[in-house]
């Protein structure tokens, strides 16, 4: 990374280029919003760029801790040309390999190369229109860049080929919700909370949130506490305990489900 003492050292100026996007840093492991772009590598004499180091390529740059990786941008470059002709000229080996096709699609992202990439991903959904994983894995991209009327109309084809499928019920589930409908998405998600194979504590947890945000505190505390009871870990959690003690309060309950923590609970 660059460094600076009394304004003598390096330092990166200008951006080209940019891509953001929400994900886990490698470096403080917290979820941040992450950004890739170009830019100038500068040797800075009293903050003032006076010698250039050449053009770098970061990668992943932390709005948290602004840890990043970097690269001169001409091996990025290259490595950007190498990785996608290799994609493209998988995919038109075998047309009908999704997989190649996502991967090329994810290379493309990574690369910045966004109005390819949108394009790629409307003829993987158009070919493939018959297959759940596909729209499923096609729909979760498009949600991932911001694309969400194209995300919803993946989701919802898929649906329409397996309705009962837990995954589509998830993401009906994740609709009511987003829709202030915890009703409506608790009866989409009965069919997967004694599955084993597709139990997501999280996805109970908004159904719980998604209770007590509309004032069904009762039907909140009943979600919360099966949550405890499959995962006890989840009564050590801050923001858990504050939600419980929460709707508690509203039920007038006076003797907590919560274990007490420290002196005074």
């Amino acid at each position: 990374m660059p460094f600076t003492i009394n304004g003598i050292g390096t330092a990166y100026y200008g951006r080209k280029n940019t891509r953001s996007y929400a994900s886990n840093c490698d470096a403080c492991q917290s979820e941040a919003l992450l950004t890739d772009y170009e830019t100038g590598h500068f040797f800075t004499l009293v903050f003032i760029p006076v010698i250039p180091l050449g053009r770098k390529q970061i990668v992943a740059e932390c709005s948290n801790c602004m840890r990043h990786r970097a690269m001169p941008l001409k091996q990025w470059q290259t490595l950007k040309d190498e990785t996608l002709e290799q994609g493209l000229a998988a995919v038109a080996n075998d047309m009908d390999d999704a997989v190649k096709t996502m991967e090329l699609l994810h290379a493309m992202t990574t690369f910045n190369e966004m109005d390819e990439a949108n394009e790629l991903a409307a003829a993987c959904a158009t070919q493939h229109r018959n297959d759940f994983e596909v729209l499923l894995w096609v729909g979760s991209w498009h949600e991932e860049q911001g694309n969400h009327e194209q995300a919803q109309a993946c989701f919802s084809q898929a649906i329409e080929l397996q309705p009962d499928n837990p995954n589509s019920k998830r993401i009906q589930a994740i609709r009511e919700l987003d829709q202030g409908n915890p009703k409506a998405a608790a009866h989409h998600l009965e069919g997967v909370r004694d599955d084993a194979d597709h139990y997501d504590p999280g996805m109970f947890l908004m159904l719980a949130n998604g209770y007590q945000d509309v004032g069904m505190h009762a039907e909140a505390l009943s979600e919360y506490q099966q949550l405890m009871e499959r995962g006890p870990a989840f009564a050590n959690d801050k923001s858990f305990r504050k939600r419980v003690k929460a709707s508690e309060k509203a039920q007038n309950v006076s003797n907590s489900c919560l274990p007490k923590t420290g002196l005074f609970g």
